[in-house]
C-alpha cells in the first residue's frame, strides 16, 4: 500500500463509476467519486464477496 493514493470505484455489474459519496452510478469517469484506499475497498469488498462473480474494480 502507498499512502495518499486516490482511487476511482466502478461496478462491472452496472458498467458505471460510483458517484461521489458512493451513492449511485454514472457513466462519465470525470465525474466519478474519488476515494482513499480504505473507502474504495469498503465499497468494492461486499460485491467481490457476495452478489457478483465478477469483481468490482478500484
Amino acid at each position: 500500500m502507498v499512502a495518499n493514493n486516490i482511487y476511482l470505484s466502478g461496478s462491472n455489474e452496472h458498467r458505471r463509476w460510483w458517484k461521489p459519496g458512493g451513492h449511485g452510478y454514472l457513466k462519465q469517469i470525470g465525474d466519478a467519486g474519488r476515494y482513499k484506499e480504505a473507502e474504495g475497498l469498503e465499497i468494492c469488498t461486499p460485491a467481490m464477496l457476495g452478489r457478483s462473480l465478477r469483481p468490482s474494480f478500484v
